[in-house]
């Protein structure tokens, strides 16, 4: 779980803060980032929504789901193309991230004792605290070696590797198993 936190937390930053604004400053509309990251609110809002239907049922396909769509989503704004095929992917992104996002909080909820909760979520806070500016810096590297679109490649194939780890790992099934109601919540 800490790692995914780190790994995640290292690819998305760079998208948001340097290669969404990069692309709208670079097509001359400029605000149409807001719109866009309104649609990467409205995608989180309908995945969020439709967790609250699907986990019930199975939370591997519902967090499987959110990651494929995550995936599917930055290789759309990969592309870079314009308004459209960019908010297109950062909605399918917000969906994705809504479908897997709560799985987070349910865990911790569920497979941490109360008595060490507080240090496991400054753990995992601190990772992303951590990843974030380290990925701003490899990317701002990448970028002065190169133009936006090796920045979009570089991130959707960073963020495709975190994913397939992501699905992939054993702590996955374990981050994505409820616990037996005979066991109960620890806390």
């Amino acid at each position: 779980m800490l790692i995914f936190a780190f790994l995640a937390s290292l690819v998305t930053p760079p998208m948001i803060s340097l290669l969404l604004p990069g692309h709208f400053n670079e097509i001359g509309e400029p605000g149409q980032l807001g719109l866009a990251m309104s649609a990467f609110a409205i995608g989180a809002l309908a995945g969020s929504a439709l967790f609250a239907l699907l986990a019930a049922r199975s939370r591997r396909v519902t967090f499987v789901t959110g990651m494929a769509a995550m995936t599917a989503g930055i290789w759309l704004f990969a592309q870079l193309q314009g308004f459209w095929i960019v908010a297109a992917g950062m909605l399918v992104m917000g969906l994705g991230s809504g479908l897997f996002g709560p799985i987070w909080n349910v865990y911790v909820a569920e497979q941490v004792p109360a008595d060490v909760r507080g240090r496991v979520l400054g753990w995992l806070n601190m990772s992303g605290l951590v990843a974030g500016p380290m990925g701003l810096g490899l990317m701002s590297v990448v970028l002065v070696g190169g133009d936006l679109g090796l920045g979009a490649v570089v991130m959707g194939i960073g963020w495709t590797a975190v994913a397939a780890y992501a699905v992939l790992s054993p702590g996955a099934r374990a981050l994505t198993e409820p616990v037996p109601h005979s066991a109960g919540v620890n806390g």
